[in-house]
């Protein structure tokens, strides 16, 4: 409530959590990245954030066939989903299944290319 648009910095959560609330849940994280996200870094941080990681993610396909595409929207779209009830940006294993699909995506449309 108090920094909106700024945020109380990358990292920070666990200072606006209060210590009863620790105890009772026995986590010190906001488990939905957005809620983080928004009070670490502010709106405007938050979507620069967002919107830098689905291009990311999805740059790495954009000039590859519509099934690639297709399934790059799928990939991405289902870590958005899971980042809406867990930590996903902190916890480096969630990031695999992206870029594995951003980095194998267009592997079969070299291979022709290069016949």
């Amino acid at each position: 409530d108090y920094y909106p648009w700024s945020g109380v910095g990358f990292g920070h959560q666990i200072m606006l959590i209060p210590a009863r609330m620790i105890r009772v849940t026995g986590t010190i994280a906001a488990h939905n990245e957005y809620v983080r996200l928004a009070a670490e870094l502010g709106y405007l941080g938050a979507g620069f954030v967002l919107i830098g990681l689905f291009l990311t993610l999805f740059g790495s396909v954009i000039r590859r066939g519509h099934t690639d595409t297709f399934l790059a929207l799928v990939v991405i779209g289902l870590y958005f989903l899971y980042g809406y009830s867990d930590n996903v940006l902190s916890v480096t294993y969630c990031l695999f299944g992206p870029l594995a699909y951003a980095i194998g995506s267009g592997l079969t449309a070299n291979q022709k290319l290069a016949r």
